[in-house]
């Protein structure tokens, strides 16, 4: 059933509906209404098949609106009311534009023929009509935006609009928002010897009896903790641990087909945002041959996975290398020595549920070409999530297509898999087309509902992301309407806790991880 959310002026939204129900034209579609930006975010999470945007909705400035709006409804065909082609008109519709939104109604509704709001729910629009609108090649229909209780809509659909199918397959060209202002999260020199395993017990509430030599660092010299240089508290969000309803962790992990394409900053990023929230996390890089965790938070001098090779592996000496980056978060480094060690077979996968046996959620960064990898053998079918994080900027139909295929043969079920979509542009691939591509790898007989979807997507301003990675910053957590929350709030929830809002835009926070409920 096509669902279907219009969002406008209090006086117009019900009116729009109520007359589209009455064309006939739509039996099988839901319809919802909102009067607000803020109740229009929060169905973000639905997925809705099409978005009705008033010029005139209440509730944010209009050009955040407009480069919001792609960002959160990516895989939604979007439709703008813009009203009469005055000059506030115009300029509205050229911002649209520039946020890569061409489904355009003007006039007063049900709008300028041959696209009335009839035709812009059904079809995309062409840019070059649309130019020739704005130059004034194209005749304008009447003035002003109001809708008459009286009207009725004219359910005959326009001949001279392209059609396409339910899946919208000339969906509104997206655009990122403009990226929020950073958070700087700049390090600062602090002593981190070992962990406090008093405290991360009392944290995580499961350890039943003395901490034993897990609580304290080996007595080899190569599991010393030296001084490493970790964030400074700042949360973003209230940092208070809620009680889990599960016992093992939740494992995660980031993976891409191919380099350069932000896994790494996927993972630090998504980590970074649980422990603000007071989870306890780890993160781990597994990428043995070019691992970059530990120089994301400036940790050096100290033993990294190489120590658990060769047979070594004993639960108090793993927990011993974990170094604390900040509250909450903990890293186990990659091999520091810059070798590739040898484990043996089994040995990754046991490390993997000690970390899990003692924390609610693991994050594990894999190489590009995960795939060949043969230290990853046995460690993908223990996942509960797997994020494939794809670049726009570098997909390609093929190379996108034979991506599900590698996960299958590690051992991923399809459900677990879910999309991160990064360096997102209007320009480029829509999420459904990213979503189509991917999913093609997988049999037909997969049911639907399985397939992956995109769970995030990244504004392709991506090199701002890993230039302040490099600097030790995390970029995008102080927007309440960032899709990194929308993730993180579901990895949190699969782990039992309850991931916290930061202050402000709390009603629509709220609803931002919760399914629209009938």
């Amino acid at each position: 059933m096509p669902f279907c959310v219009i969002a406008a002026e209090k006086e117009s939204a019900e009116l729009i509906k109520q007359n589209l129900i009455k064309t006939g034209l739509y039996p099988d579609w839901e319809f919802q209404v909102c009067t607000s930006a803020r109740d229009l975010y929060a169905f973000s999470p639905d997925r809705p098949g099409v978005v009705v945007v008033s010029r005139f909705l209440p509730g944010e400035d209009t050009r955040v609106l407009l480069q919001r709006l792609p960002l959160l409804f990516s895989a939604s065909h979007i439709v703008l009311l813009a009203g009469n082609l005055d000059e506030k008109g115009k300029a509205f519709v050229r911002a649209a534009r520039q946020a890569g939104l061409n489904n355009i109604v003007t006039g007063k509704l049900p709008g300028d023929r041959p696209y009335n709001l009839l035709a812009a729910l059904r079809y995309a629009r062409e840019d070059d009509e649309l130019s020739a609108l704005m130059s004034g090649e194209e005749e304008i229909g009447p003035p002003g935006l109001e809708v008459e209780e009286r009207e009725e809509y004219v359910p005959e659909p326009p001949a001279a609009a392209p059609p396409v199918d339910t899946a919208y397959k000339e969906r509104p060209r997206p655009h990122p928002p403009q990226p929020a202002g950073p958070q700087a999260f700049s390090l600062v020199e602090r002593q981190e010897h070992r962990r406090d395993a008093d405290y991360l017990d009392e944290l995580l509430g499961r350890y039943a009896g003395p901490p034993g030599p897990a609580g304290g660092s080996p007595t080899d010299p190569a599991f010393e903790r030296p001084a490493a240089r970790a964030f400074p508290a700042k949360p973003v969000q209230e940092a208070r641990v809620y009680p889990r309803t599960g016992g093992r962790g939740v494992f995660v992990l980031t993976a891409a087909n191919k380099g350069g394409v932000g896994k790494t900053t996927v993972a630090v990023t998504l980590a970074v945002a649980l422990a603000r929230a007071g989870i306890p996390v780890v993160l781990w890089d597994l990428d043995f041959g070019a691992p970059d965790v530990a120089s994301f938070f400036d940790i050096s001098g100290v033993a990294g996975i190489e120590a658990l090779a060769k047979g070594l592996f004993r639960p108090e000496i793993a927990e011993g290398l974990l170094v604390k980056a900040e509250e909450n978060l903990y890293v186990l480094p990659g091999p520091m020595d810059r070798t590739v060690p040898a484990f043996e077979p089994g040995e990754i996968g046991a490390i993997a549920q000690q970390l899990l046996s003692r924390f609610p959620v693991v994050f594990g960064d894999t190489p590009p070409e995960f795939w060949t990898k043969p230290w990853l053998e046995g460690v993908f079918p223990l996942a509960d999530r797997v994020l494939a994080v794809v670049d726009q900027s570098k997909f390609s139909e093929q190379e996108t297509a034979a991506y599900a295929p590698c996960l299958l043969a590690m051992g991923v079920t399809p459900e677990k898999i879910s999309i991160v979509l990064n360096r997102f542009s209007p320009k480029l691939h829509n999420a459904k087309g990213v979503e189509k591509h991917f999913c093609s790898g997988f049999k037909k007989e997969v049911p639907a509902k399985l397939l992956p979807k995109v769970a995030a997507v990244i504004p392709e301003e991506w090199e701002a992301y890993v230039q302040r990675g490099y600097k030790g910053e995390v970029v995008g957590l102080d927007d309440a309407y960032s899709q990194w929350h929308a993730l993180a709030g579901e990895i949190a929830a699969s782990a039992g806790y309850t991931y916290r809002k930061p202050e402000g835009e709390k009603k629509a926070f709220f609803r931002f991880f919760g399914r629209r409920k009938k």
